[in-house]
């Protein structure tokens, strides 16, 4: 690996998975896993699809293109990845990086659902609340839109990854946009520590809880007039005053 990473070449594999123990041939895939970052690229696999009916006839076996199947394993990874972490890099670069992907091919609108993850993906890594909270928003009509496309007898892979999306993000237990705001924001805020984003949890607590606080007047300052006139300067000023309200309540407490 070292030697290849040394050079400036690009290269393909062509790999024959036929044959051997099973555990050998994991290993190979695994080898060729960690060959792409010396950017070796799996061109292809092949295997015999092997009959002993044919071998008893005198019949040649045809040797069969065997891709998809990794293929498809790169994308139930990247598809584990989204679930389990929130994070979309390795499921958008691997949609990108492929010009046909097995089993969805007559998937419509599966395209703009991995535009949503990676946009989602990108407002939560970068601590966006106001966008985290409009991707999420999006993402919820192009599930919806998806599923009304697709909407057959027989699921597809993707769209069996679309309905383990919809549970985690908008399912009944953890839904991350309900109507009610304080349930929102609890939910959102459970869901990052579920995915160990603490420090996209912490940017949630600061952007969204002082305002929730103010609003269900747990906290408000004493002098009403001196409030009024505080709050119309900062919203001329666009600035958070709930959260200025929090620090100034803070400020008092320490000293």
């Amino acid at each position: 690996m070292k030697e290849i990473a040394r050079t400036d070449t690009k290269t393909n594999l062509y790999l024959d998975m036929q044959g051997a123990r099973r555990y050998e041939t994991f290993v190979i895939n695994t080898v060729v896993k960690m060959l792409e970052v010396c950017d070796v690229k799996m061109a292809e696999s092949v295997a015999v699809d092997f009959m002993p009916v044919n071998t008893r006839n005198g019949i040649a076996n045809k040797i069969v293109d065997t891709t998809d199947n990794n293929v498809i394993l790169e994308m139930v990874s990247g598809m584990n990845e989204f679930i389990k972490t929130g994070r979309g890099d390795t499921l958008t670069e691997f949609w990108f990086k492929y010009s046909r992907i097995p089993g969805i091919e007559n998937d419509r609108g599966a395209s703009e659902i991995i535009t949503q993850i990676r946009n989602i993906s990108n407002a939560i890594s970068l601590c966006d609340v106001a966008l985290f909270d409009s991707n999420l928003e999006s993402l919820k009509k192009t599930v919806g839109k998806y599923e009304k496309l697709n909407d057959r007898g027989k699921q597809s892979l993707f769209q069996t990854f679309v309905a383990d999306l919809r549970e985690d993000y908008f399912g009944p237990e953890h839904d991350l946009l309900p109507k009610d705001e304080r349930k929102k924001i609890i939910n959102q805020i459970h869901w990052c520590i579920d995915k160990k984003l603490f420090q996209q949890a912490l940017a949630l607590i600061d952007e969204k809880i002082p305002e929730n606080l103010v609003r269900s007047r747990i906290l408000y300052y004493g002098n009403r007039e001196k409030l009024k006139q505080l709050i119309n300067g900062m919203l001329g000023k666009g600035l958070n005053c709930q959260n200025y309200l929090v620090k100034r309540l803070e400020n008092q407490c320490r000293e």
